[in-house]
């Protein structure tokens, strides 16, 4: 291979100056670079053919991409290899009419961007894992708190999962558990004192007995006996004596339904005697209602407010007491025929807002029935002015023990 160039000095001589260069003198200045053991770089001439040799054979595809390069000064030409690509990178040297080569596979120059993607993806991949630790570290501590938030605001204070970091979360969850713990000693205490106070309530509603009914009776009973030495003031005193065994000299709270028909009985005898009222009672009592456990003086404040506001002059007063079980309920109705009362002058639950009757008092009896069953009772009175009034409660039913108490 052999290159000329024409010069001229500076007295206008021209000289033809002519290299020679061997091909294998062109290979050991181009090995002086490394290209990699996957790439090449030969030389070749106008017609394609090899003026340099590694001693590696071009492929046919190769050959063939060669002779159509042009030649211009640079070019990219892509060619097939085999089952890879290659990549061929050339430069024209018009000094030497031959064209530098340059030939890598696709695949090799590709391997730092794989490596790189690679490298990227598996970062990538690592970070992600380490995010959701990160995560998870966080958000399951704080999704037990926010459940525990939830407990407690209705009222349940159930410790939340134990936390004993001392990161922000840890502290703020040990700070909850003891704020948990303080409020579930105070609700019990505040239950047990409920507790109590409602049994002392119960006890003391029970004892607020007005005797002064019990006080005209006698006077009554007195007057009567002074003028009339008949049996009614045996029947007047044996009553009395039965009326006060049942509201003052028992010391259990509940009795049976069927005993507290009897006070009943019993109350309504006095005040035939000291009224000379004709008063009549109508039990309609199944057996298992009879055996119901209720709080004793239930019945005989609504008959006692029956009595005062229904009796009409000259006018028979009929009292009907009826009493059934359902569904584990105890039902029972007390309704009379007498003068009612005007429904404006009731609450909402149609108890009278202002009343003379004696006994324990409607709104005893209602107070007695929350206090003992919640909302698992209810107590209304309807009334229609000059036709009666009717008196409805509901409770659990409870077979009466001896031993029944609150």
């Amino acid at each position: 291979m052999a290159a000329a160039w024409r010069v001229t000095d500076e007295n206008g001589n021209v000289y033809t100056v002519q290299a020679v260069f061997l091909p294998q003198m062109f290979m050991r200045l181009l090995n002086i670079y490394d290209t990699g053991s996957y790439n090449r770089l030969v030389l070749v001439d106008r017609s394609g053919s090899l003026l340099t040799d590694d001693g590696t054979p071009l492929t046919v595809l190769e050959k063939e991409v060669i002779r159509q390069i042009e030649f211009e000064t640079t070019g990219e030409p892509i060619c097939p290899r085999e089952e890879r690509s290659s990549f061929l990178c050339y430069l024209t040297v018009p000094a030497l009419e031959a064209t530098l080569v340059f030939i890598a596979p696709y695949t090799e120059m590709m391997k730092p961007l794989q490596s790189i993607f690679f490298g990227t993806l598996f970062g990538t991949i690592l970070l992600l894992n380490f995010s959701m630790i990160v995560i998870d570290s966080i958000d399951r501590p704080m999704n037990a708190l926010v459940k525990s938030f939830g407990n407690a605001a209705r009222m349940n204070f159930a410790v939340v999962q134990s936390d004993e970091s001392q990161d922000e979360l840890g502290i703020l969850n040990q700070a909850f558990n003891e704020i948990c713990e303080e409020m579930r000693e105070a609700l019990n205490k505040v239950e047990k004192e409920q507790a109590e106070k409602r049994r002392a309530e119960i006890r003391m509603l029970q004892a607020q007995i007005n005797p002064h009914f019990l006080f005209n009776t006698l006077d009554s009973l007195r007057f009567t006996s002074m003028m009339n030495n008949v049996p009614v003031v045996s029947e007047g005193l044996a009553a009395l004596s039965h009326l006060l065994r049942s509201s003052i000299l028992k010391d259990n709270s509940y009795t049976p339904l069927q005993r507290e028909q009897q006070t009943v009985e019993d109350y309504l005898t006095l005040q035939r005697i000291r009224s000379c009222e004709t008063i009549i009672l109508k039990t309609d009592m199944t057996e298992e209602a009879a055996k119901a456990s209720v709080m004793r003086l239930l019945l005989q404040p609504i008959v006692e407010n029956a009595v005062i506001h229904g009796i009409k002059e000259n006018i028979p007063l009929t009292i009907r007491l009826n009493a059934w079980v359902q569904e584990g309920t105890l039902n029972i109705i007390i309704t009379d025929d007498g003068k009612g009362f005007d429904p404006e002058k009731a609450g909402e639950d149609g108890v009278p807002k202002s009343s003379k009757m004696s006994g324990i008092g409607l709104h005893n009896v209602k107070d007695r029935l929350y206090l003992a069953y919640k909302d698992r009772q209810s107590f209304a009175i309807n009334s229609v002015q000059g036709q009666g009034t009717e008196a409805k409660m509901t409770m659990p039913y409870t077979e009466w023990k001896e031993e029944s108490d609150v």
